[in-house]
């Protein structure tokens, strides 16, 4: 919560009146295209893959859960995490798994209490990239800002 505030205070994110008329057509459209596609989808026929699918489906996670998990869960799994060195793999070795090996679920379901979260948006990523330029990614994603540098900063701070 505080490194949203800093940002939205410093004058990092911009704001959506910023958006230019073409920028908001275009994120309608594609708004648009996504409901209907929604609307137009069909569960497999093979149930065992259909419930695959709808369990993968509900792996999401807030953003203030992706914070205490870089702030507070990772540097108690993972002492030694340094996110300048360390990759997503790194993390996903000494952090994620021995995380979630209690559990036997996924980190995502962890940080949601096992309640099943639709994400709001897909996020893909290369584990050998840095783990903290991945969130950082998220960050700006989400705060619709173009450049993920500024928010990785704050994030080494």
């Amino acid at each position: 919560n505080n490194v949203i505030a800093a940002l939205a205070l410093s004058g990092v994110v911009h704001k959506f009146s910023q958006l230019d008329r073409q920028e908001l057509q275009e994120e309608e459209a594609r708004y648009r295209k996504r409901q209907l596609m929604s609307q137009a989808y069909q569960p497999s026929a093979e149930v065992e893959w259909q419930d695959v699918v709808a369990e993968l489906s509900n792996r999401g996670f807030t953003l203030d859960c992706l914070l205490k998990f870089y702030f507070r869960e990772l540097p108690a799994l993972m002492p030694h995490f340094d996110p300048r060195r360390h990759r997503t793999v790194d993390v996903v070795r000494a952090a994620v798994i021995p995380g979630t090996t209690e559990t036997g679920s996924s980190y995502a379901e962890k940080m949601m209490n096992r309640v099943p979260t639709k994400p709001d948006t897909m996020v893909t990523h290369n584990w050998s990239n840095l783990f903290r330029d991945l969130v950082a990614s998220i960050f700006a994603a989400a705060l619709q800002e173009p450049d993920f540098a500024v928010i990785a900063h704050i994030l080494d701070l």
